[in-house]
């Protein structure tokens, strides 16, 4: 199975301060399991990725994101969670500055389940509207990571996550309400020993 660039071999996307594929080195790693389909995850994002963001810039967190195809079966026989998750490998592989803003950016235009999910071209629209460049953008539909997407989500159901969201801080569950401002922040901060 191709894997994409900065992948490793849980099925993770990972990033450091330096971004795609570079770690923040003696910080803890902070995986996050994510479906494109899950509303849950469109809270987490929203909440937490600018937390993910600042404190993995700052050289605090390395971040593993984990995009699973957990919930195709919501979006109508249209795949969208295997959909949305290999356009996000295909950008870390071939656009990686843009890796996190078109992440960000697919959770807040997020379907509902049971519809459709976007097109293939609207999720297109999503990467050109993030700075994703015109010729990696044309090449997202072509379903080059479509296989590497099943094997991580195999991968993760394997590794004992059974849902999505699912956080691990240095490989242990995160268990508190990430839902209110600040305790993930709080959790990160701990384990990074910055509190």
């Amino acid at each position: 199975v191709e894997r994409p660039d900065g992948s490793n071999l849980a099925g993770g996307i990972v990033l450091g301060a330096e971004g795609v594929g570079e770690s923040n080195e003696g910080a803890p790693v902070v995986q996050v399991y994510s479906d494109f389909m899950c509303p849950w995850c469109g809270v987490f994002e929203s909440t937490n990725g600018p937390v993910l963001d600042e404190l993995r810039e700052d050289g605090l967190i390395t971040v593993a994101y984990h995009p699973v195809g957990y919930l195709d079966r919501f979006s109508n026989g249209t795949q969208y969670s295997t959909r949305a998750a290999q356009a996000t490998a295909v950008v870390a592989d071939q656009a990686p500055e843009q890796f996190t803003a078109f992440w960000a950016a697919l959770f807040a235009v997020q379907p509902a389940e049971n519809t459709p999910g976007l097109s293939d071209d609207q999720i297109a629209s999503v990467a050109l509207g993030v700075g994703v460049p015109e010729d990696v953008v044309d090449t997202l539909a072509d379903g080059r990571f479509t296989e590497w997407v099943g094997a991580a989500s195999d991968q993760a159901l394997q590794d004992g996550v059974s849902g999505t969201p699912t956080i691990l801080i240095d490989g242990t569950k995160f268990e508190d309400n990430w839902t209110e401002e600040g305790v993930l922040r709080a959790a990160l901060l701990e384990a990074a020993g910055a509190e």
